[in-house]
Order: structure tokens, then sequence, then C-alpha cells
């Protein structure tokens, strides 16, 4: 029997939810009994092996200490560095060191060379691993100050970007929920500033797919796609070709252009999908 574990203030994010479908859907199809608890006190004596989906590091690190002392050994999943944590652990990740260090390289090639990381949350294993990897990314400068943190509020990230934002010709959100928030708020506060930048979310949340992307600058919003093919719903990006553009490493995918949501017409439960228009990489 293998269990899981999930972090009770993650649990309902369509990350976690993403990753528990893609978990459970694997032990199904290859099956492989399993069992959700909700607390290490309903391990048996017998159980040998525990997943764990979390985001905040507090709770990652006291759950790998607590598995290791019970002898049960844990597999982490999230997006976060191997062996940041002082335990015995293994994890399935996405490879976020490269996907951003590509990204970057990407935008760079683009002739965007001013970019900023918006919308980090510093309690987030998923976002501080993407942070360093951004950080890393730019090498030798001084990446820090172009990060903007979402400490519980993307009003307050997003006041913090507009009193340097014309230092940057590109931003790079932690994520697919600070990307629209962006890409909003710009629109009312300074829609010029929204054409010029050119904006990416990593992240493939199915919010996006309720948005037009917005036109910015040479090109439009876009959200990195994870693959799809490994039991965490997450892997190293998968190549996608783009119509009149170079192959795309990351697997970007446009969402389509517009204005902002279009949910008129979709049916309940199904988000509707958004034309995609060739010749958009960003």
């Amino acid at each position: 029997m293998v269990l899981i574990l999930v972090e009770p203030s993650y649990s309902r994010s369509i990350w976690c939810l993403n990753l528990l479908d893609g978990l459970t859907g694997e032990f199904k199809q290859k099956r492989v009994p399993f069992r959700q608890i909700a607390s290490l006190d309903e391990a048996g004596p017998d159980d040998r092996y525990i997943y764990l989906i979390g985001s905040d590091n507090a709770w990652v690190r006291a759950a790998l200490a607590a598995c290791n002392r019970m002898g049960i050994y844990p597999i982490l999943l999230c997006n976060q560095a191997y062996h940041t944590f002082d335990a015995d652990y293994s994890t399935v990740c996405s490879d976020v060191i490269n996907s951003m260090r590509r990204l970057v390289e990407l935008l760079r090639g683009r002739g965007h060379g001013r970019i900023a990381l918006y919308g980090v949350n510093p309690q987030s294993v998923s976002d501080e691993s993407r942070m360093d990897s951004y950080l890393a990314a730019l090498g030798g400068e001084d990446g820090r100050r172009h990060v903007f943190f979402n400490s519980g509020s993307l009003e307050n990230c997003f006041e913090q970007f507009m009193a340097r934002a014309q230092q940057y010709d590109a931003v790079i959100c932690a994520n697919d929920f600070a990307a629209i928030s962006l890409v909003r708020r710009l629109g009312l506060r300074d829609p010029a500033l929204l054409e010029r930048l050119a904006i990416a979310g990593c992240a493939d949340a199915r919010l996006t797919q309720l948005y037009g992307s917005h036109p910015v600058g040479a090109g439009e919003l876009c959200r990195v796609r994870p693959g799809r093919g490994d039991p965490a719903g997450k892997s190293a990006q998968k190549p996608l070709s783009v119509p009149h553009h170079h192959d795309d490493p990351l697997g970007f995918q446009p969402v389509g252009r517009g204005r902002g949501a279009r949910p008129g017409g979709a049916s309940a439960g199904k988000s509707p999908r958004p034309a995609r228009r060739p010749g958009c990489l960003l």
C-alpha cells in the first residue's frame, strides 16, 4: 500500500489537484494500491512509501523529518531543487532550472533583455526554486532586485512593480494567476505599458483558457505548458512547433488574442478553447 499525504492549506489549489490527479491516475492504471491519509498518525507499521504533496517549506520540512523518524520513505511531488531539505527522500519535479534558463534565453533572443520576475510567493517551494533558477539564468547580475514578491497580496506586488515598471521590457510571472492579474491591472492602469511588455506565465492553469491573450509588444501573453506524461502531471517542457518562428523548447502555447475573459457561450463546467493564432510566441 502506497500512502499519499497532502498539505492541508495546499489541497484545494489547482496545482495540487493536478498533481494528485496525475499521481492517482497512474496508480489506477498500473493497479498500484494507494490510500490518501489526512495525518501521518494514520500510517501503519507495514507502510513503506508515502507521496507528499505540498508547497510550504515549513510543512514539507516537518513532514519529511517525521517520515524519516517513522521509517516511511517519502517521495516529494513539487517544483523544488533536489536535496534542498536535510532529509532522506526522493523528488518528482519538473526541470525548473533548465526551463527557466531557456525562457530567459528565448526572451533575450527576441530582444527582451530587461526581465522581471513577478508574483513570487516567498513561502512556496515551487516559487523558491523558480526564483533561484531565474537568478542563476541572469548570471552575475544582481537579479534579486528584479524579483517582485507576492506576500499575500498581488495588489501590493503590482504597486511595487509599477514603481519601477519602466525599467523592464519583459515579465516572467511565477504562475498564471499572477500573469492574469498583472495583465488586467496593467490594462486598467497603463495600457501603453501593457502593449510594450512581453509577459509569460509559468503554469498551465485552466483559468488562462478563459482569457484571450493580450497583445504585448511583439507578441502575446503565453503560458508554459508542462508535459503530461509523468505521474506528477509536470515534467521537463516539451517542444512545440510555432508557425513562422523557430521551435519553442519550452512548450509555450499562445492563449489567443482578445481583450479579456470570454466565458460567454461555454457550457457549465467547461472552459472555452481559445483560438490559436500563428506567428506569435510571447
